[in-house]
C-alpha cells in the first residue's frame, strides 16, 4: 500500500525559533528536575551519554526515568508559548495539499503528545490523517528513526507499507527514518542535497506521482 508519511516540525508547522529551540526545551526541562545550572550542565562532557549523565545527576535510572517521562509536558508547554507569541504556525499551503493528495496520509511525529494534539485540534489538518503515530515518550520509547514505527503503522492499517510510499520531512532523522523502512525521502532542507527537495507544499502534488 503506498502511503504518504509527514513530519510534524519544521515541515508542516514553521518554528521562527529555529532548531535552537530543543536546547531551549531541555534547558527548561533539566530546571525543573532540579538543575540548577541547566546550560552549564548541559555543556559538561559527561551529559552526552545518558548513564554518565545520571551518574553525574546523583540519581538512580529509575529516578531518571521519572524525569525522562516529563520531556514531553515541558516541551508542550514551550511550544504552547511560542504559539501563543505567533512564533509557530502552519507552513502555506498544508491544507491544500492534504486535501488534494488522494493516498493515504500518516503523520510521525517525534513531538509531544499533547503538543500534536493542540496543534492539529487548533489548524484543523487532524481530519486528514488516515493515522497519527505519536512517541510515548517513556523511558526506552520507539521513535524516528526506529524502523519499528513501521510496523507499528501497518498493525493499524493492516496493509503493509510498500516501498514507492514517501516520507516527507526536513531533518536527517526523518531521512534516516525513511531510508530503514525503505520508501522514498522527500524534503524541504536544502542542506540534505541527496534527496528530491520542495520549497512550498504547493509543489508537492506534481512531485510524489
Amino acid at each position: 500500500m503506498k502511503i504518504i508519511l509527514l513530519d510534524l516540525e519544521d515541515t508542516i508547522t514553521v518554528h521562527k525559533t529555529g532548531l535552537n529551540r530543543q536546547n531551549e526545551v531541555t534547558i527548561k526541562w533539566l530546571s525543573y528536575n532540579g538543575i540548577k545550572n541547566p546550560v552549564e550542565f548541559m555543556a559538561l562532557p559527561e551529559y552526552k551519554n545518558r548513564q554518565e549523565r545520571i551518574k553525574k545527576i546523583g540519581i538512580t535510572e529509575k529516578e531518571y526515568e521519572k524525569w525522562y517521562c516529563n520531556y514531553g509536558d515541558i516541551e508542550f508547554e514551550k511550544y504552547l508559548e511560542d504559539y501563543s507569541k505567533g512564533d509557530i504556525t502552519i507552513a502555506s499551503n498544508v491544507e491544500n495539499f492534504l486535501q488534494n493528495c488522494k493516498l493515504p496520509k500518516v503523520l510521525v511525529s517525534n513531538s509531544s503528545p499533547k503538543w500534536i494534539d493542540f496543534i492539529l485540534d487548533k489548524s484543523g489538518l487532524s481530519k486528514y490523517f488516515t493515522y497519527i503515530w505519536k512517541r510515548k515518550y517513556n523511558y526506552n520509547d520507539v521513535k524516528k528513526p526506529n524502523k519499528e514505527i513501521k510496523t507499528q503503522i501497518e498493525e493499524i492499517l493492516k496493509q503493509p507499507i510498500s516501498s514507492d510510499s514517501i516520507m516527507i520531512g526536513d531533518s536527517k532523522v526523518d531521512a534516516d527514518f525513511a531510508t530503514n523502512i525503505n520508501v522514498r525521502f522527500i524534503t524541504n532542507n536544502k542542506s540534505l542535497k541527496a534527496f528530491k527537495y520542495f520549497n512550498d507544499f504547493a509543489e508537492l502534488n506534481k512531485i510524489i506521482k
